[in-house]
């Protein structure tokens, strides 16, 4: 897989891109994970956006960002070289949390390739984890 800011996989998404047909009114659902990005508004006119966030109530960690504000300004290096109690501070969820799976490790791992999944990993093989939130 392509790193997430690598030159061809924007390309490809770009190739990929569909406009989203719509008429005054409509809103438009999507998850957190889509690549999107808006077209310019036309001269004269604005373009009102609200971002709402669903989540449940153990998921404290999220937010309308990706992460928490504090950490979603923060660098990936400086994330992944902090200890889970010290990300835990920020919101992000500790081993044995709900939220990890074999999956939701896997992501975070690509997704932070320095950082040591190991104790989350070995959470799960203790049991901790659970259902998806």
């Amino acid at each position: 897989m392509p790193q997430l800011n690598s030159p061809s996989l924007i390309q490809r998404l770009y190739e990929e891109e569909r406009p989203v047909r719509y008429r005054p009114g409509t809103i438009l659902l999507y998850q957190l994970n889509a690549w999107h990005r808006g077209t310019p508004p036309l001269p004269g006119k604005l373009r009102i956006i609200h971002h709402i966030v669903w989540r449940r109530a153990a998921a404290e960690w999220i937010a309308w960002q990706a992460y928490p504000t504090p950490m979603s300004a923060m660098p990936p290096k400086f994330l992944a070289r902090m200890t889970p109690v010290q990300r835990g501070l920020f919101g992000f969820p500790a081993p044995g949390n709900s939220y990890w799976d074999t999956d939701t490790v896997e992501a975070v791992g690509k997704r932070y390739p320095t950082m040591d999944m190991q104790p989350y990993r070995s959470a799960l093989a203790q049991g901790g984890g659970g259902p998806k939130l």
